[in-house]
């Protein structure tokens, strides 16, 4: 039987046609043709884009390692690339803000992120590097986890491994980066002046006041940022400028177009990372300069002030709850609840958020209302989760004290 059906497969078993030929090993597709790309060198184009062995042998495995061995003029173009793909003058103004956090100091402002910094700066001043790349700005944070820039399909493949369609952009950037980098601090744009941060108009929007005394809030261009007055060192450091110019220092010279890749202070010799860029980064950017703020918040930081709120919180399910009360010891979906409810008003006294002025147009004050309101939950969310975690845990270690 065997025999018989080795038999019948051959006779079936169609026989090869004379000049059949097995099919030909696909070639992989060649690089599309870019006339620009030719035009400023394949050298430059190379430099513009991260390759994944370059992430892994020059930037230790991220993205962000591999940004620290670029130039400055580099570091710029990814970050603005990253906050405004679509638009050149947006992407000047985000250069410029990091150009000015590097003047004043922004990371050196300490653990209360400007409140008692320098009347004029937030503290010595730091570089572009250490701005740009730290995590204050999204796109940045964003790149964690990505190991194949050509696979990138967002708006980040443009700020990381530009295609050829984007290369004219990210080019124009690099060229205005070098500007920037080349010019005094005296030419800062007049309109950017006082407007310290900024936020996407998908999560704020224009005409808020973000501190007691500050600009209302602006959209230089349509679509593009959301650019607040956060903080008062800057204000003070341009009146300062306006009335002793000579204050305003004179960058580096840059004698080249063409980035260079020197080696660069790794990321030991940053900032050591504060509470607010571990555990909370988006408070370090919602916290606003109040001169009311109440006097137990002036003296207290962010951390001192969970760990109060963590203990009163325990005490009170210890001692009132379960101690005078007599009452079990509350599940944690009510121990959420109470968590969330005490977290709110904490967010709405710490964030300093601006109330939206009611204009002419009812509907951009409805917007804006929603925006904050949306912003003090997810400020409130992250002292829910700081303040949950450590109820919880006392909780669980009182556990047979709070035992009915």
């Amino acid at each position: 039987m065997l025999l018989l059906a080795i038999g019948m497969s051959l006779l079936f078993y169609p026989a090869p046609t004379q000049g059949q030929e097995s099919e030909p090993t696909p070639t992989p597709t060649p690089t599309p043709y870019s006339p620009f790309a030719n035009f400023i060198s394949q050298d430059l184009v190379d430099q513009f884009r991260i390759t994944t062995d370059e992430i892994w042998y020059e930037g230790d495995g991220s993205i962000r390692g591999y940004m620290l061995t670029e130039s400055d003029a580099m570091v710029l173009t990814r970050v603005s690339m990253g906050e405004s793909p679509g638009c050149l003058d947006d992407r000047m103004l985000v250069m410029w803000n990091i150009r000015l956090r590097s003047e004043l100091g922004f990371k050196n402002a300490g653990p209360y992120s400007g409140w008692r910094a320098e009347p004029d700066r937030w503290g010595p001043p730091t570089s572009i590097k250490i701005e740009g790349v730290s995590g204050q700005y999204a796109p940045v944070t964003a790149t964690a986890g990505i190991y194949f820039p050509l696979s990138v399909k967002s708006h980040l493949r443009a700020m990381i491994s530009p295609t050829n369609e984007q290369l004219g952009a990210f080019y124009l950037t690099y060229i205005a980066a070098l500007e920037i980098l080349d010019a005094p601090m005296s030419d800062y744009p007049e309109q950017l002046k006082g407007f310290d941060s900024f936020r996407a108009p998908s999560v704020a929007w224009y005409g808020q006041r973000n501190r007691s005394g500050g600009l209302l809030s602006v959209q230089l261009f349509p679509r593009g940022e959301i650019w607040r007055d956060e903080y008062p060192q800057d204000n003070v450091y341009w009146e300062q400028m306006e009335e002793t110019p000579t204050l305003a220092p004179t960058a580096t010279q840059i004698s080249t177009i063409t980035p260079t890749r020197t080696p660069t202070p790794t990321s030991t010799d940053l900032p050591t990372p504060t509470f607010y860029a571990t555990v909370a980064p988006t408070v370090t950017a919602e916290l606003q300069s109040n001169e009311e703020r109440n006097e137990m918040f002036d003296l207290l930081s962010q951390e001192q002030i969970i760990v109060i709120v963590t203990a009163l919180i325990v005490q009170a399910i210890k001692i009132v709850w379960v101690g005078l009360f007599k009452q079990p010891k509350p599940s944690k979906g009510h121990t959420r609840l109470l968590v969330f409810v005490v977290s709110i008003p904490l967010a709405l006294a710490l964030g300093g958020f601006g109330v939206p002025e009611l204009g002419e147009n009812p509907m951009q004050f409805a917007i804006a209302l929603v925006t904050v309101a949306g912003e003090v939950l997810v400020f409130g969310h992250l002292f829910y989760e700081a303040i949950l975690k450590g109820v919880l845990e006392f909780l669980d270690k009182g556990k047979k004290l709070l035992a009915p």
